[in-house]
């Protein structure tokens, strides 16, 4: 697959950054494809960061090119994912997997198998006042969306109510995740990571992240692709619950995860399975994503501070953008918004 031209869907996104970084320090000759939607800029940007050439879409087949589609978030895995599975290298992600979009249905499907799941509740109606607070966020996978954590009634977008579940919140530090490989319900491949913190800070991307290993989180996670015949990649979320002194699960995020170069660097696997190359096994601690810790604000970044020293450093293109996302008051960002909607029209 080495010379085999890859098409990349959603090419500016974190993952797929990563991804065509480790490629290229690999092999400097691959031959790598932006793939954008007819409308969207960036294409200059795409072509600094090693894509040798960048296409226009309308549609998500529709770039022209024979190659291999990789798509990186929600949106463009699902959208693949309907016209039929998915292959990149020797790895295979059936459109079965979607059902993990559902999120209710995903919780039904672990408390039928015997898998730890938080309390969850289907409407804003169900929740009495004892089981504040409550994390709430999307029924259907989007990739992002409304999510939080409210601590009283009055906290909850209750005008959202139809598009989303609610759950009860697990008190620890960060989240828990296992990046995998399926095929068939058998894991070929995988890696845990504990992110320490993520932006936002109730539930996203991470900004500080590093290995953690648990045959607990491993055995949950085999079980669940188990239960699914899970053919493709993706990565199972856990928070750990003092209460039940275990893991419960959060979520299964069945696409490329925002934060696969600490898997992707310290399991050589994962690019072997999926681009046919060679990478060395690395042993990095951790990893800072900075323009995360940046979208954080002045307060969140401060304590990302200790982590600049101690871990490795990741940067994306837009700096100054995370600068102003996390700075600036939410007015002006408000205004420089719709000026710029104003000059684009």
């Amino acid at each position: 697959m080495k010379n085999e031209p890859l098409l990349f869907l959603q090419p500016m996104s974190d993952q797929v950054i990563s991804i065509a970084r480790l490629i290229l320090s690999a092999d400097p000759a691959a031959k790598l494809t932006a793939v954008i939607n007819q409308g969207s800029r960036g294409r200059a940007t795409c072509l600094k960061l090693g894509y040798r050439t960048v296409v226009m879409r309308s549609k998500p087949n529709s770039c022209g090119l024979n190659g291999v589609l990789v798509p990186a978030g929600a949106e463009s895995t699902e959208q693949l994912l309907r016209n039929g599975p998915v292959k990149i290298g020797e790895v295979v992600m059936e459109p079965e997997v979607l059902c993990v979009y559902d999120k209710r249905w995903f919780v039904d499907h672990c408390a039928k198998n015997n898998l730890p799941v938080p309390r969850t509740f289907a409407s804003f109606s169900e929740i009495e006042d004892e089981y504040f607070p409550i994390f709430y966020k999307q029924k259907y996978e989007k990739g992002g969306g409304v999510r939080g954590l409210a601590r009283s009634r009055k906290n909850v977008p209750v005008d959202k109510d139809d598009s989303l579940i609610y759950q009860e919140y697990i008190d620890s530090l960060g989240t828990y995740g296992v990046g995998f490989i399926a095929d068939k319900g058998v894991i070929k491949a995988h890696y845990c990571h504990h992110e320490l913190s993520s932006c936002p800070l109730d539930g996203g991307s991470a900004v500080i992240v590093k290995p953690c290993y648990d045959r607990r989180l491993i055995e949950l996670t085999k079980n669940i692709a188990l239960s699914l015949t899970y053919s493709g990649w993706g990565l199972a979320e856990y928070k750990f619950c003092p209460k039940r002194n275990d893991y419960v699960f959060m979520e299964i995020n069945a696409k490329f995860w925002a934060s696969c170069e600490l898997a992707f660097r310290n399991e050589p696997s994962f690019m072997k399975l999926f681009f046919n190359i060679d990478i060395p096994k690395e042993n990095i601690e951790g990893i800072i994503y900075i323009n995360r810790a940046l979208q954080l604000g002045v307060i969140g970044f401060v304590k990302s501070l200790p982590y600049l020293f101690k871990y490795k450093t990741v940067t994306y293109p837009g700096i100054c953008r995370s600068v102003l996302l996390g700075f600036l008051p939410s007015n002006l960002k408000e205004m420089i918004k719709r000026v710029r909607g104003h000059f684009s029209v």
